[in-house]
């Protein structure tokens, strides 16, 4: 986190990783982010983002909930194993009183429904990278 000339807080060093199996999701997601100052990778997959996250400083992950493949709860318990302390935003398309407490007992800082406010997810985001870095 570093504040950038007109004083505004930025976290450029601290990764947002998307992965959301609609492509039109994380480009929307990528260009409203890197606006807001976040550096961001994108994935199509949670098989994409395991294969290619090891080199990431993450900050935060947005995971979609319903993936091909692996699920987004899925994804976020196997890293959990390893790497329990990076925070998680959960989207989907399709909300569920089951989906709702799997986030909850997932202890996600937020769970939104698509479509979402884009003020509501960066909000989220921005006290997920202040988690990250306390």
């Amino acid at each position: 986190m570093h504040a950038s000339q007109d004083g505004e807080v930025r976290f450029a060093e601290r990764t947002v990783c998307v992965v959301d199996d609609d492509d039109s999701v994380r480009r929307a997601l990528r260009r409203l982010l890197t606006a807001e100052g976040y550096s961001v990778d994108t994935f199509e997959s949670a098989e994409a983002f395991l294969s290619s996250h090891d080199d990431i400083d993450i900050g935060c992950l947005v995971l979609d909930v319903n993936l091909g493949g692996l699920t987004g709860f899925e994804l976020y318990e196997r890293l959990a194993a390893t790497r329990p302390s990076i925070p998680v935003i959960f989207i989907t398309g399709h909300d569920s009183p089951a989906n709702r407490e799997r986030a909850s007992t997932a202890r996600a800082l937020a769970y939104l429904g698509k479509p979402f406010d884009d003020e509501v997810l960066v909000g989220a985001i921005q006290r997920a990278m202040l988690t990250s870095t306390a």
